[in-house]
């Protein structure tokens, strides 16, 4: 039967048959376009501008949400494509090996993001941030935070020292969050004493500047 002697649906039939790995390569290639112009033309995603880590307690995902969307809109103008991500690095009690499974595996999600330079502020307990200290992730509180600020915590007993490989005497790291507003009005990290401290990430200082005051706002 030649080619113009069938119908039409023959004739789809026909083209199908004999060409349909070109047809779906082509609707492939369509939507891969399609989907590249939305994503990086026309609704490119945010930016990150700071990397926030809460390290040790669970906290709620709706509450980590919460505080995320309020830094964000805190440290960002509406014509900036920018955001902040909270982080919520939490560990069980070490009992049992799905524990210690768990434990590990938030580990390694917490060193994949520092390498990544997704971080910018440690928010942790006393002894978790001293080891941040000494493992020389982080930088000295002055560079972050003003002068006269430094000198209301130091009087206030509110800065905590430690020394990295570097430093030849204890320097400022971290600041307790005393009485933080913020966290306070999210019902957070109120179970215990916790600190925040600074991870340098070139670009991203001032941003971690202005979070740096939302938490220590009262």
């Amino acid at each position: 039967m030649e080619n113009n002697e069938l119908t039409p649906k023959q004739r789809a039939q026909y083209i199908w048959d004999y060409y349909k790995l070109h047809i779906i390569g082509v609707l492939v290639l369509i939507a891969l376009a399609a989907w590249g112009i939305n994503n990086y033309i026309l609704h490119p995603a945010p930016e990150l501008c700071c990397g926030i880590a809460i390290y040790g307690p669970h906290i709620s995902a709706e509450s980590v949400d919460a505080l995320e969307n309020t830094v964000t809109a805190q440290i960002t103008s509406p014509d900036e494509n920018l955001t902040a991500e909270v982080d919520n690095f939490f560990f069980t009690e070490g009992q049992g090996s799905e524990d210690k499974l768990q434990d590990r595996n938030m580990l390694d999600k917490f060193y994949t993001y520092l390498y990544a330079l997704q971080l910018d502020i440690f928010i942790g307990t006393k002894e978790d941030t001293l080891a941040c200290v000494k493992a020389d992730f982080v930088e000295t509180a002055d560079k972050y935070i003003p002068a006269e600020q430094m000198e209301a915590y130091e009087k206030d007993g509110r800065l905590l020292y430690g020394k990295d490989s570097d430093d030849k005497e204890q320097m400022p790291y971290a600041v307790e969050l005393k009485n933080s507003a913020l966290l306070k009005s999210m019902d957070i990290l109120q179970d215990d004493t916790y600190y925040i401290c600074f991870i340098p990430v070139t670009g991203r200082e001032e941003r971690a500047k202005k979070a740096a005051q939302l938490f220590l706002g009262e």
